[in-house]
């Protein structure tokens, strides 16, 4: 093999190296240079201008007139060609996109009354990419009403809704997102969820990726969210902006009553006040910038509490209520500094924070009691780290990026070394004056104090060659997160004392972390002793741990490679394929979980007919896998195991409790799991209208393949689940893939085909497991005006509907309430779930409006809007069913999703700002009216229908209900508010 030939063939296989994925934080641009007739310009120089580079980048055209700048900051570009003989070609206000590839054809005229051809008119398709989503800069963010948190952004996009803890992409629940800012992966670790505050002001420009991602893009099932903070530039900028609202800039609750009589919390709108700054330009002319900002935000909150309870002679509960305050500050910070040492080599650096310190209620519903009891101090928040080098080596684009991530949770307060006591008398539970702490938070068992702090290091590394009509890239991320968490009950147990009605002592309810290993020092027989781990029926008390220490791990490793074709200019093939791997190792850093061979294909093809980037053909099929988060690594393999054990007043049996201390040991993970993904296929149609419009119209169809999720019904006999647990494991929860694998068949109970002695139900046979599905499918149509800087207006309609038996990582409750507990929801837990459980899924909304835009008048005003139509949610009927092991579980009493649905409603917020020049500085004060017109239809509704079944109320019409909240709104759209800014830029 010869020199010259052996070298492409190198060059070829090193860009296929699979050295990990690399965040895109920039965007594309390529395009032709022709003369008149439309022949190819060989060897002509393109270069390209913009504030938002360093210094300005050339390149060459290829012998078909091609040229292409990748790596290019989002931003706005000029575009010049030059040739000898011809006359210089110049584009104007090229806007370029975070994550977005732009064709700018350029013409070479032989003429000789000019020397430079401007063309003003820039583009308006990204004809290369099949994607759906929208990319916002700062402009967009400033003129229109958005929440102070970036994920309010996504409320933009079609298709898009919202849950208990964050924004849903077709169907996807919240925990099912990713979150990437500066390049590096801000996902939460320990639940899934945003795990990074940036304020909109520290943000340049931001991409909402909805679908149709490369295969660069992994780790989630819903959206991705691209987010990158602003860099400097050649000139000192910067602004002070606050702002401000509470409930006395808001309107009054029209549900106030309603709210009490469903037990649902009374609204709050705390008082918020947020003060930043920031400042960024030059530090070394043409060769550093650098960008600086911090932000204080603050909030307050009174509520009024029940301290104390006290009781009548007849039993009654007399409440007594004192004032409280919530408080809560958060320091939020970003330094990014620029590099370019030559221009083909550039360094950044960012580091970007929301440390936050607060105290108040450990609880949304605070249970009766003292301060003591129920408020805490908290410390959450982190600091991440970027530090990003790319280069230009020969032909070969270079990228190496290093993150750090972190996430902090820690709680405590002045009675921490005391236990938590509890009362129950009348079925009215309080904690009484004294009493330590009894916090309940996101992602663990009630009562616990936590001190964690989640860390994740990564390595991101990607090089691409273009080879002709192909643009190669390969690359991967390798992650290692390790945390830190202590778990302890404060003074080390909890203690619920049981009173009858009249008041006398029933009997005492203690809740302890048992040592590991397990040890028994009293056995039910009444002997003591260090008996080790014995059947938890036989022991009635286990050594007690003061607290539980869990350094668990889990590694990720991914790769991809992928191969942009254009076979011919306007027609664009991207192929790719994605490996993703996770591996969990328990608190003694033994491997636990290996998931393996999740390979993800992606194609996609865009196509041009008009050949000129005023049309786009496309279509997109991908596979995606979700990453397990650290949430079900505490469950399962932190050493935690609560403990229960029920002291009894001489000669009194307390009715329904255990005679044994009951231990809650982890769930079972098996070994073969597999992770959880979903198939989406999309396609449609885009095109220019005129000099300003774009019409779109996609389908979009998304499919769960596998699922992860608990199951707690190793008792029922029906289930054949306990043959298949090792001995020595008592829990009565496994961790499966629903409907697959020896541990994940389901059978149906209202199956005859599933038992050999229906309706007995205590013989399984053989039958098809019950599997967890969800299914989207939509079509959504847009229209978008050209964005300037007078006008921006997107609309969108969208007609969808998500059926299946799964809601995802964030699962749904007949009160209304949403549990966000991944892995381990109550929805696949026992066999009466898996009854009539098919059907409209609780998010699902057959149709949504969605509007947004920006008008500046002449004389300066600048009005947004975000305007926003849904129909109803899907309303079922759900009541309490009996097991097989003897209690009651909530399942579908008709089919899921079939009685009817909530009412349409609709929403408009406001923005409003004005700018006053005073020589270098201008002044803004800002005003944002949410929900303008006040409206507050329901949202949710209470479906469950009884609190014991009966042959009379489990059955049809359902006009008898036994609870007394069955059918009433249990969530209201909030009332109008208004929220108050200003901004002085110099």
């Amino acid at each position: 093999m010869t020199k010259t030939t052996f070298r492409p063939l190198l060059a070829l296989l090193l860009s296929w190296v699979p050295s990990v994925a690399f965040a895109q934080t920039t965007g594309e641009l390529t395009g032709r240079v022709m003369d008149s007739t439309n022949v190819p310009i060989a060897g002509a120089l393109v270069e390209v201008k913009s504030p938002a580079l360093i210094r300005p980048r050339q390149t060459g055209t290829d012998k078909e007139g091609r040229y292409r700048f990748q790596l290019l900051p989002p931003g706005t570009y000029e575009v010049m060609a030059r040739m000898t003989g011809f006359v210089d070609a110049i584009r104007t206000d090229i806007r370029i996109p975070l994550g977005e590839t732009i064709t700018v054809p350029m013409t070479l005229t032989v003429t000789a009354t000019a020397s430079v051809e401007v063309d003003t008119t820039p583009p308006l398709l990204d004809v290369e990419n099949a994607k759906a989503g929208i990319t916002v800069n700062q402009r967009i963010l400033s003129n229109l009403p958005l929440g102070r948190n970036y994920a309010s952004v996504a409320a933009l996009v079609p298709g898009t809704g919202r849950d208990v803890l964050g924004p849903t992409f077709y169907g996807a629940s919240s925990l099912e997102n990713s979150y990437q800012v500066d390049g590096i992966n801000t996902t939460g670790i320990k639940v899934g969820g945003q795990g990074k505050q940036v304020p909109l002001e520290f943000i340049q420009e931001m991409e909402i990726r909805s679908g149709g991602y490369e295969a660069e893009f992994g780790k989630a099932l819903g959206g991705h969210f691209n987010v990158l903070t602003k860099t400097g530039g050649g000139e000192i900028r910067g602004e002070v902006f606050g702002y401000y609202d509470s409930d006395a800039l808001g309107a009054s609750d029209e549900h106030e009553t309603d709210r009490a009589l469903v037990g649902a919390p009374a609204l709050e709108r705390p008082e918020r006040l947020e003060l930043g700054v920031t400042i960024g330009g030059p530090l070394v002319r043409d060769r550093i910038w650098f960008f600086g900002a911090y932000a204080r935000a603050s909030k307050g909150q009174g509520y009024s509490a029940v301290n104390q309870i006290t009781f009548s002679p007849s039993g009654a509960s007399v409440p007594h209520y004192e004032d409280r305050k919530d408080t809560e500050r958060a320091n939020l910070f970003a330094v990014n500094v620029s590099w370019m040492p030559s221009a083909a080599h550039s360094l950044s650096v960012s580091i970007f924070g929301d440390p936050s310190e607060s105290e108040g209620r450990t609880w949304d519903n605070p249970t009766p009691g003292p301060a003591s009891a129920n408020v805490t101090e908290k410390r959450t928040g982190g600091t991440d780290i970027s530090a990003r080098w790319t280069g230009f080596l020969g032909r070969f684009i270079t990228e190496f990026q290093y993150g750090y991530h972190t996430e902090g949770y820690r709680e405590n307060n002045d009675f921490s070394n005391v236990p938590a006591i509890g009362e129950v008398r009348g079925n009215v539970l309080q904690l009484l004056q004294g009493s330590g702490p009894y916090p309940n938070h996101l992602g663990d068992f009630a009562g616990k104090l936590v001190d964690e702090t989640y860390r994740r290091n990564s390595f991101h590394a990607s090089t691409s060659l273009n080879l002709g009509t192909h643009d190669v890239k390969a690359g991967g991320v390798f992650e290692l997160e390790n945390p830190n968490r202590t778990a302890r009950f404060s003074g080390t147990e909890s203690i619920w004392n049981y009173y009858l009605n009249d008041g006398t002592y029933d009997y005492s309810l203690h809740r302890y972390f048992a040592a590991t290993p397990l040890n028994c020092t009293q056995r039910t027989d009444g002997q003591t002793g260090d008996f080790g781990y014995i059947p938890y029926w036989e022991c009635f008390a286990w050594e007690k741990a003061d607290q539980v220490r869990s350094d668990f791990r889990s590694r990720n490793i991914s790769f991809y490679v992928q191969d942009a074709w254009r076979p011919r200019p306007n027609l664009t093939v991207k192929a790719g394929l994605r490996y993703d791997s996770q591996e969990l190792r328990d608190a003694n850093g033994a491997v636990a979980l290996r998931l393996w061979n999740q390979w993800s294909p992606r194609i996609s093809v865009a196509w041009d007919p008009s050949r000129n980037g005023q049309t786009k053909v496309f279509g997109s099929y991908g596979r995606y896998y979700q990453a397990i988060p650290q949430f079900l690594q505490s469950r399962m393999l932190s050493g935690e195991i609560p403990a229960f054990v029920a002291n009894a007043s001489s000669g009194i049996d307390p009715v329904g409790i255990y005679d044994y201390a009951l231990i809650q040991e982890p769930w079972y993970l098996p070994s073969d799991l597999k992770g959880m993904y979903q198939d989406e296929i999309s396609g449609g149609v885009e095109l220019v209208l005129g000099a300003s419009w774009h019409v779109g119209v996609r389908g979009v169809y998304r499919a769960l393949g596998r699922a992860i999720d608990d199951r707690c019904d190793r008792a029922d006999p029906g289930q054949g689940l306990d043959p298949h647990i090792p001995e020595g494991f008592h829990g009565e929860c496994a961790i499966v893939n629903l409907g697959e694998g020896e541990l994940g068949q389901f059978r149906d109970s209202a199956n005859p085909a599933c038992f050999e002695d229906f309706p007995a139900n205590t013989r399984p046979a053989p039958c098809e497991s019950v599997q967890a599905r969800r299914f989207y499918r939509g079509v959504e149509i847009g229209v978008d005006h050209r964005p300037s800087a007078d006008l921006y207006l997107q609309a969108s309609y969208v007609l969808s509907r998500l059926s299946g038996n799964y809601d995802g990582v964030v699962a749904y409750r007949p009160n209304g309430s949403q549990q966000a507990d991944p892995g381990t929801s109550v929805a696949f837990d026992y066999a009466p779930m898996l009854v009539d459980n098919f059907g409209r899924l609780p998010s699902d909304r057959t149709h949504q409006v969605k509007v947004s835009g920006s008008y500046t008048l002449p004389f300066g005003l600048t009005a947004g809007v975000v305007a926003q139509f849904w129909s109803g949610l899907p309303l079922s009927v759900y009541g309490q069913v009996p097991t097989t092991v003897g209690f009651y579980v909530p399942a579908f009493l008709t089919q899921r999703g079939s009685e009817g649905e909530m009412p349409s409603t609709y929403n408009v917020d406001l923005h409003i700002h004005h700018g006053l020049h005073i020589g270098s500085v201008t002044i803004t004060p800002t005003l944002d009216i949410f929900n303008l017109t006040n409206v507050q239809r329901g949202l949710g509704r209470y479906q469950r229908y009884n609190t014991r079944p009966t042959s009379s109320n489990n059955q049809p019409p359902f006009t008898n209900p036994t609870d007394p909240r069955f059918g009433k709104d249990v969530s209201w759209q909030t009332p109008r508010l208004i929220r108050l800014g200003l901004k002085v830029a110099y």
